[in-house]
Protein backbone atom coordinates (compact mmCIF):
# COMPACT_ATOMS: atom_id res chain seq x y z
CA UNK A 1 0.00 0.00 0.00
CA UNK A 2 1.57 3.59 -0.67
CA UNK A 3 0.17 6.85 0.28
CA UNK A 4 1.42 9.60 -2.25
CA UNK A 5 1.32 12.90 -0.30
CA UNK A 6 2.87 15.37 -2.77
CA UNK A 7 2.03 18.98 -2.28
CA UNK A 8 -0.45 20.44 -4.52
CA UNK A 9 -1.91 23.43 -4.74
CA UNK A 10 -3.10 23.48 -1.03
CA UNK A 11 -2.42 21.49 2.41
CA UNK A 12 -5.90 20.34 2.42
CA UNK A 13 -5.45 16.90 1.95
CA UNK A 14 -3.23 17.26 5.29
CA UNK A 15 -4.30 18.10 8.94
CA UNK A 16 -2.76 20.83 9.75
CA UNK A 17 -1.52 21.83 13.51
CA UNK A 18 -0.05 25.32 14.55
CA UNK A 19 -0.65 27.58 11.57
CA UNK A 20 -1.55 30.76 13.99
CA UNK A 21 -0.01 33.12 11.80
CA UNK A 22 -0.62 31.28 8.15
CA UNK A 23 2.56 29.70 8.99
CA UNK A 24 1.88 26.32 7.61
CA UNK A 25 1.28 26.64 3.67
CA UNK A 26 2.12 25.62 0.12
CA UNK A 27 4.19 28.12 -1.38
CA UNK A 28 5.66 28.77 -5.01
CA UNK A 29 9.02 30.18 -3.62
CA UNK A 30 11.23 27.07 -3.99
CA UNK A 31 9.73 23.86 -5.88
CA UNK A 32 11.50 20.43 -6.57
CA UNK A 33 8.45 18.65 -8.35
CA UNK A 34 5.04 19.94 -9.35
CA UNK A 35 4.25 23.75 -8.66
CA UNK A 36 4.16 23.82 -4.83
CA UNK A 37 6.28 22.76 -1.70
CA UNK A 38 5.22 22.83 2.10
CA UNK A 39 6.35 26.18 3.38
CA UNK A 40 6.85 25.79 7.16
CA UNK A 41 7.84 28.12 9.82
CA UNK A 42 7.30 28.70 13.27
CA UNK A 43 4.35 31.09 15.41
CA UNK A 44 6.33 33.89 17.27
CA UNK A 45 4.80 33.27 20.35
CA UNK A 46 7.86 33.55 22.39
CA UNK A 47 7.78 30.39 23.78
CA UNK A 48 8.51 26.84 22.22
CA UNK A 49 5.75 26.29 19.55
CA UNK A 50 5.27 23.28 16.93
CA UNK A 51 3.40 23.78 13.39
CA UNK A 52 2.76 21.38 10.72
CA UNK A 53 1.02 18.93 8.59
CA UNK A 54 0.05 14.93 9.31
CA UNK A 55 -1.57 12.04 7.54
CA UNK A 56 -2.38 9.04 8.43
CA UNK A 57 -2.64 5.47 6.78
CA UNK A 58 -4.45 1.97 7.93
CA UNK A 59 -1.26 -0.40 8.47
CA UNK A 60 -0.82 -4.14 10.39
CA UNK A 61 0.88 -5.09 13.14
CA UNK A 62 4.66 -5.98 11.30
CA UNK A 63 4.65 -3.77 8.44
CA UNK A 64 7.56 -1.77 6.93
CA UNK A 65 6.74 2.02 6.91
CA UNK A 66 8.54 4.28 4.68
CA UNK A 67 8.54 7.65 4.72
CA UNK A 68 10.85 9.97 2.40
CA UNK A 69 11.01 13.86 1.34
CA UNK A 70 13.45 16.63 -0.16
CA UNK A 71 13.53 19.64 1.95
CA UNK A 72 15.50 22.97 1.51
CA UNK A 73 16.22 25.60 3.39
CA UNK A 74 16.64 29.33 1.01
CA UNK A 75 19.44 31.53 2.26
CA UNK A 76 17.03 34.31 2.38
CA UNK A 77 14.95 32.54 5.06
CA UNK A 78 18.10 30.68 6.89
CA UNK A 79 17.45 28.85 9.80
CA UNK A 80 21.18 29.00 10.42
CA UNK A 81 22.69 30.63 14.04
CA UNK A 82 19.14 29.76 15.40
CA UNK A 83 17.57 27.03 17.69
CA UNK A 84 14.80 26.25 15.25
CA UNK A 85 14.57 22.55 13.91
CA UNK A 86 12.08 20.55 11.21
CA UNK A 87 11.45 16.93 11.74
CA UNK A 88 9.66 14.08 10.23
CA UNK A 89 7.81 11.84 12.27
CA UNK A 90 6.39 8.42 11.82
CA UNK A 91 3.53 7.89 14.73
CA UNK A 92 1.51 4.96 15.71
CA UNK A 93 -1.55 4.36 17.10
CA UNK A 94 -3.83 1.64 18.41
CA UNK A 95 -6.83 4.05 17.10
CA UNK A 96 -7.64 5.78 14.21
CA UNK A 97 -7.62 9.70 14.69
CA UNK A 98 -6.48 9.52 18.59
CA UNK A 99 -4.47 12.14 19.76
CA UNK A 100 -0.84 12.50 20.14
CA UNK A 101 0.66 11.44 24.01
CA UNK A 102 -2.98 10.23 24.30
CA UNK A 103 -3.36 6.34 25.74
CA UNK A 104 -3.98 5.35 22.26
CA UNK A 105 -0.37 6.58 21.12
CA UNK A 106 1.98 3.46 20.95
CA UNK A 107 5.60 5.14 19.88
CA UNK A 108 7.61 6.94 17.07
CA UNK A 109 10.25 6.85 14.70
CA UNK A 110 11.90 10.40 14.36
CA UNK A 111 14.41 12.08 11.76
CA UNK A 112 15.78 15.55 11.71
CA UNK A 113 14.79 17.17 8.55
CA UNK A 114 16.68 20.57 8.91
CA UNK A 115 18.06 22.49 11.47
CA UNK A 116 21.01 25.64 12.14
CA UNK A 117 23.79 22.90 10.67
CA UNK A 118 21.77 22.06 6.93
CA UNK A 119 23.57 24.02 4.51
CA UNK A 120 21.26 26.70 2.17
CA UNK A 121 20.00 26.39 -1.00
CA UNK A 122 20.92 22.74 -1.73
CA UNK A 123 17.38 20.18 -1.52
CA UNK A 124 18.22 17.44 0.86
CA UNK A 125 16.93 13.87 0.91
CA UNK A 126 15.65 12.26 3.93
CA UNK A 127 13.64 9.06 4.36
CA UNK A 128 12.75 6.81 7.67
CA UNK A 129 12.06 3.64 7.76
CA UNK A 130 9.83 1.71 10.58
CA UNK A 131 8.42 -1.24 11.40
CA UNK A 132 4.45 -1.25 12.79
CA UNK A 133 4.22 -2.25 16.77
CA UNK A 134 1.90 -4.59 18.03
CA UNK A 135 -1.43 -3.94 18.23
CA UNK A 136 -1.29 -0.99 15.50
CA UNK A 137 -3.72 0.65 13.10
CA UNK A 138 -2.51 3.71 11.89
CA UNK A 139 0.62 5.48 11.03
CA UNK A 140 0.75 8.61 11.06
CA UNK A 141 3.48 10.73 9.15
CA UNK A 142 4.06 14.07 10.96
CA UNK A 143 6.19 16.98 9.20
CA UNK A 144 6.73 19.57 11.86
CA UNK A 145 8.86 22.45 12.39
CA UNK A 146 10.20 23.81 15.80
CA UNK A 147 10.23 26.83 17.45
CA UNK A 148 12.20 27.43 20.91
CA UNK A 149 11.38 30.94 21.09
CA UNK A 150 11.33 33.64 18.38
CA UNK A 151 14.09 33.33 16.13
CA UNK A 152 13.09 33.50 12.23
CA UNK A 153 13.81 31.13 9.42
CA UNK A 154 11.92 28.71 7.25
CA UNK A 155 12.35 25.26 5.86
CA UNK A 156 10.35 23.87 2.33
CA UNK A 157 9.57 20.39 2.39
CA UNK A 158 8.71 18.82 -1.61
CA UNK A 159 8.43 15.43 -3.00
CA UNK A 160 6.88 13.64 -0.16
CA UNK A 161 6.27 10.08 0.00
CA UNK A 162 4.85 7.40 2.69
CA UNK A 163 4.38 3.84 2.61
CA UNK A 164 3.66 0.74 4.12
CA UNK A 165 4.38 -3.06 2.75
CA UNK A 166 4.28 -6.57 4.46
CA UNK A 167 7.56 -7.33 5.60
Amino acid sequence: FALQVYITGSVESWTVAGNAISNVSASNQSVLSGDKSLKLFGQFSGSQNTSGVSQGMTVTEGDEVVASLSALVRSADSIAGTDNFAQMKIEYYNQHGAAFGSPSFLGEDLLLIADAATANNVWHERELVGTVPDGAVEARLVLQFNQPGTQSGSVHIDSVAFSASAA
